[in-house]
């Protein structure tokens, strides 16, 4: 009965810090993703230009202000969004229960730290970028282990500062910026 009780209480937990596309409380191993991360994929801080819009189904669009790695010329992201993804997205002004409800920010909402993953286009999703939803972006061993992968691949351009929040509005002045 304790063991039936905790399961739950895992999937509930991590059905709230999810976001939509994944909706799974099992990743890939992270030692698998650390090598993807630093062959193919970006690590960077910037902002959100446009927020998703779910009645006309246009995804958000990152701004990248600086690149830790990756290409340090490409700036824009798409994010990638399936028929699925919009269906299952509350509409703009509507908080989500469950899936996904945290990772709607508007468009101005800044970040210190977000890795994303290339999409290859299918019949249901346009080519683009996800964000990696299991991967710890704390600071951690894992996140030391993919800058000495990327540093060898030659994609590693900067460490990123140690976090001190995961979001802040570059509008309110009142939230603290992340330690730099």
């Amino acid at each position: 009965m304790k063991r039936a009780a905790a399961l739950l209480s895992m999937l509930l937990m991590s059905s709230f810090s999810a976001p939509v596309q994944a909706c799974s409380p099992m990743g890939p191993p992270l030692e698998e993703m650390v090598g993807e991360i630093a062959a193919k994929g970006v690590i960077i801080s910037g902002s959100f230009v446009q927020s998703i819009d779910t009645e006309n189904k246009k995804p958000e669009i990152i701004h990248a202000e600086k690149i830790f790695v990756g290409d340090p010329h490409q700036r824009e992201f798409v994010i990638s969004r399936s028929e699925r993804d919009y269906e299952l997205l509350p509409p703009r002004g509507k908080r989500g229960g469950g899936c996904g409800s945290r990772r709607l920010p508007p468009a101005g909402v800044a970040f210190a730290r977000m890795i994303l993953m290339p999409v290859e286009a299918t019949d249901t999703r346009n080519a683009g970028w996800r964000v990696a939803d299991f991967f710890p972006v704390e600071d951690s061993k894992y996140l030391d282990m993919v800058f000495d992968q990327a540093k060898q691949a030659g994609r590693f351009q900067d460490r990123p500062p140690r976090l001190g929040k995961y979001w802040w509005n570059a509008k309110d002045p009142s939230l603290p910026l992340p330690v730099r």
